[in-house]
């Protein structure tokens, strides 16, 4: 099997074809002429062009995906890597200089070493919810530190005024974001489903639900091992439990804690 490292950026992307000991490199625009040059650029200097390939890049939130997306549909394995994995690796090799060019053949060496597994592209509105969670998670975020600000008082009305005013449009655009996700969320029967169990939990409020629900099925859909410390969030994910539970969540990206009571 073939291995192209991948590294990417918001305008383009380098690519490092390994041939044996050999490395071809090249940058492209992130378009979708730049792709359609990268699958000829492949086709050129690949000796089976027939044989398969695995492309691998770094999890740099959105800019990869139209990529992965379109490698994936060409019928490539596309594997989307932590990128503390490749820093890691990294530090094995004991790199020391850091350029595109030279991430995009450690990326490649990494996947030659370790095979990473396959991504599975989500589906459209599954990518679009867990944006408008992402979007909301920032906002909440957000009216957090302005109802800090607000708690520890200012001499100036006009600050206060300022506040109070900002507080309000968060409130605004959070239930904007969440009419969105209510939406795309009733529109899968499946997600209704499954939010509805997970508003069952105690203590779980819809839009902590929603958020969860989001991240859930982006995990889930990684397709990559899981840590051991993980299998709360796993049991969820594959049963939706019904029975009655008590969550403590200490961080909801990461559902830092959860105890089950039969």
């Amino acid at each position: 099997m073939d291995i192209v490292g991948i590294d990417i950026s918001k305008a383009k992307f380098d690519a490092a074809l390994l041939l044996g000991e050999r490395v071809r490199h090249a940058v492209f625009s992130n378009t979708e002429a730049g792709f359609g040059q990268l699958l000829a650029w492949l086709a050129k200097h690949r000796p089976d062009p027939a044989a398969p390939l695995h492309a691998c890049m770094e999890a740099t939130g959105n800019w990869g995906l139209e990529l992965a997306d379109f490698l994936h549909a060409q019928g490539v394995r596309v594997s989307i890597v932590n990128p503390a994995r490749i820093k890691a690796y990294g530090e094995s090799e004991l790199a020391r200089n850091k350029t595109d060019k030279l991430d995009a053949g450690l990326i490649a060496r990494f996947c030659r070493a370790h095979v990473p597994p396959a991504w599975v592209p989500a589906a459209a509105h599954l990518r679009e919810l867990r944006e408008l969670v992402r979007r909301c998670d920032a906002l909440k975020a957000a009216r957090v530190q302005e109802l800090n600000r607000q708690k520890s008082g200012f001499a100036s009305p006009a600050v206060a005024r300022s506040i109070a005013a900002h507080i309000e449009w968060l409130d605004g655009q959070i239930e904007a974001v969440m009419d969105e996700a209510r939406n795309l969320i009733a529109a899968d029967p499946m997600l209704s489903k499954n939010l509805a169990l997970l508003r069952s939990i105690t203590g779980l409020g819809e839009v902590s639900a929603t958020i969860l629900l989001a991240r859930i099925i982006h995990r889930t859909a990684r397709n990559r091992p899981r840590p051991p410390n993980t299998w709360a969030r796993d049991f969820i994910a594959k049963n939706f439990i019904k029975q009655p539970i008590r969550i403590v969540v200490n961080d909801i990206k990461g559902l830092a804690l959860i105890a089950h009571f039969s």
